[in-house]
């Protein structure tokens, strides 16, 4: 798997690509919180389309309840762009565990749709 990790306006990205399985996607999710952490205020979004993963219910749910786990660093928005289909479906069920739980998170299948959001709360 390859990442990288661009800062921009009051974005920090978090880009993955290639070959996955579940523990590398979760170093994800806590490789944002960190960047967060030192970052106050700015937004994240996890940009996974370029990954060849698919989690199944269980590890979606893991991946949600890890977002709620790192909830103080994500007091910014946070973003998931997936892949459509079932991509995207594994994504908005994490979205919406981890929102119930207060994280304001939420799935997107277009990087557009979700810096916009991140920035004015509306796709």
């Amino acid at each position: 798997m390859d990442t990288s990790l661009l800062v921009h306006d009051d974005v920090v990205e978090v880009v993955a690509s290639g070959m996955a399985e579940f523990d590398q996607c979760a170093d994800l999710v806590a490789r944002l919180a960190a960047e967060l952490r030192v970052r106050p205020g700015f937004a994240g979004l996890l940009d996974v389309r370029g990954l060849d993963y698919l989690p199944n219910v269980r590890e979606a749910r893991a991946l949600a309840d890890l977002l709620v786990s790192h909830r103080p660093a994500f007091a910014g928005r946070v973003a998931i762009v997936t892949q459509p289909g079932a991509h995207f479906g594994m994504g908005r069920l994490q979205t919406i565990v981890a929102s119930l739980h207060g994280v304001p998170v939420e799935a997107f299948t277009m990087p557009g749709q979700a810096i916009s959001w991140l920035k004015t709360g509306a796709a």
